[in-house]
C-alpha cells in the first residue's frame, strides 16, 4: 500500500491533510480502515521532532482520506507533545507521514515532505504585538494613531471627563423647574376633592359637553394629525419587523402514515415494490399507482427534507434462512446509500425489518420501497387480531413520512 498524493491547507486550529491510498499495484484502496502517524519536524534530517500523533482513518470510495493534524477529533489514538505549545516561529518546515495498513501498529514510511504556508499562517494567530511597527489604519483593524490624545479626538470623545453627576453644573432653567415642583400645599385642593368624591354639581359641565358632542373646534388637533398620516419613513421599522415575523412562521407540515395487510409475494432475485393499500392518516401525502396500476408510490406535494421510517414483516414457511434486500427509490431511481441487507430465518418465524432515513424531495416527487429475496417462499405477511389478551392486527408493511420544518 503506498501513498499517492497529498495537499496541505492551513485551517485553525490544525492543519488539514488530504491523501490518496493505493496498493502496490497502483490500484486505489477504497473503503479501507487504517492507522496513520504524522510527525512535524524542524529540519530535513528527521530529528528535532516537534509534534507527533496517531489517528485512525478510513478511505472513501475514491481512496481519498482526510485528517486534521492537531485537532481533537474522532479517531485520534495517540499524541506526543502538545499542539498548543508548538512555536511556529521556529522555522518548522517538514512533515513525515507513515501508515499502518494492517492496523497492527507496524508503520511504513511514506516520505518526508517540506511544508511552507501552514506554520507561518498558524504563527499569525499568536503574533507578538511588540513586533508591530508603524501606525495601523482603522480600516485594517488598528487605531489610526500613535497616542491616546489623538485617539480621543478621532473618536470624538475628547470632551468626556470623569466629573461625578453631583458636581456637574446645571442651567438656571433646570434649577427653576426643580424649585417649582409641586409641594403638599399645591396639591391640597386636589387631595380634598378626591377625598370628598365628585358630586352631581361637579359633573354638570362635563355632562353638558357630552350631551352637546364635540364640535369641529374640539377635534381640530385630532383631525390635523389624521390628515398628516404616517409617511413611509415612519413605518420602515415596523415593516421590517413584520417581514421577519412572516419569514419565521413555519410552513404547514406534510406527513402521512400508510400500511398494507395483504400477503405480498415475489419471484427470486427480482426487484419488487412494496404495495400500500391503506392510509391510516395523512396531510397532503398520498398513495399513487405505478405504471402498471399498483399502489406502490407515496407522493409528496412540496420540496423539502423528509424523514422516512418503514417496517416490513417477512415469513418463510420452509426450513432454512434467506437473504433479504430493502432499498428506496425516488422517482423510479435508487436513492443513494438506502440499501440494507437482512437475514430471514425460516420455519414460519416472523421476521421484522426496519429502516429510517432522511430524503431530499422536490415538488410532486414520489418514493417507493423495493425488496428482493433469494427464495420464493419468503413473503410479506401480516398478523390477524389476537385474543387472550385482545390485540390488534399487525400489518405486513408499514411506512411513516414527515416533512422536517
Amino acid at each position: 500500500m503506498v501513498f499517492s498524493s497529498s495537499t496541505i491547507a492551513q485551517s485553525t486550529p490544525g492543519i488539514h491533510f488530504q491523501g490518496i491510498a493505493r496498493s502496490k499495484e497502483g490500484l486505489i484502496v477504497a473503503n479501507k480502515q487504517m492507522n496513520i502517524k504524522i510527525g512535524l519536524y524542524k529540519d530535513s534530517v528527521e530529528n528535532g521532532l516537534v509534534y507527533e500523533e496517531i489517528k485512525s482513518i478510513k478511505t472513501n470510495v475514491l481512496g481519498v482520506f482526510f485528517v486534521n493534524i492537531g485537532k481533537e477529533e474522532e479517531g485520534k489514538i495517540f499524541t506526543k507533545t502538545s499542539w498548543d505549545k508548538i512555536k511556529w516561529e521556529d522555522e518548522l518546515a517538514f512533515i513525515k507521514v507513515e501508515i499502518d495498513p494492517d492496523n497492527d501498529l507496524q508503520f511504513l514510511s511514506l516520505g518526508f515532505y517540506p511544508i511552507n504556508a501552514s506554520p507561518y499562517a498558524l504563527h499569525s494567530y499568536s503574533v507578538n504585538a511588540t513586533n508591530i511597527r508603524g501606525t495601523i489604519p482603522i480600516s485594517q483593524g488598528g487605531t489610526g494613531t500613535t497616542n491616546l490624545k489623538d485617539l480621543k479626538n478621532l473618536l470624538s470623545i475628547d470632551k468626556i471627563n470623569n466629573t461625578p453627576d453631583s458636581l456637574k453644573p446645571i442651567s438656571k432653567l433646570q434649577l427653576n423647574l426643580i424649585n417649582e415642583k409641586l409641594n403638599s400645599i399645591d396639591t391640597f385642593s386636589l387631595s380634598s376633592r378626591v377625598n370628598l368624591k365628585l358630586n352631581k354639581t361637579d359633573t354638570i359641565y362635563l355632562s353638558n359637553r357630552i350631551n352637546q358632542k364635540l364640535n369641529s373646534v374640539d377635534t381640530f388637533s385630532l383631525s390635523s394629525r389624521v390628515n398628516l398620516k404616517l409617511n413611509k419613513n415612519d413605518t420602515i421599522s415596523l415593516s421590517n419587523r413584520i417581514d421577519k415575523l412572516y419569514q419565521a412562521i413555519p410552513s404547514p407540515k406534510e406527513w402521512g402514515c400508510f400500511y398494507d395487510t395483504s400477503r405480498q409475494a415475489t419471484t427470486a432475485n427480482t426487484a419488487t415494490a412494496v404495495q400500500w393499500n391503506f392510509a391510516a392518516a395523512s396531510n397532503t401525502a398520498t398513495i399513487t399507482n405505478n405504471t402498471v396500476g399498483l399502489p406502490t408510490r407515496i407522493t409528496m406535494q412540496s420540496e423539502g427534507i423528509y424523514k422516512v421510517f418503514y417496517k416490513i414483516q417477512m415469513l418463510k414457511q420452509d426450513i432454512g434462512n434467506d437473504e433479504l434486500s430493502i432499498w428506496i427509490r425516488k422517482n423510479s431511481a435508487a436513492y443513494p446509500f438506502s440499501h440494507q441487507s437482512f437475514t430471514i430465518y425460516g420455519g414460519s418465524i416472523k421476521n421484522s425489518f426496519t429502516g429510517n432515513y432522511y430524503l431530499d424531495l422536490g415538488n410532486k416527487d414520489y418514493i417507493e420501497v423495493f425488496y428482493s429475496v433469494k427464495s420464493t417462499s419468503s413473503q410479506i405477511m401480516s398478523n390477524p387480531t389476537s385474543n387472550n389478551p385482545s390485540r390488534p392486527s399487525t400489518p405486513g408493511a408499514y411506512l411513516i413520512i414527515e416533512k422536517i420544518n
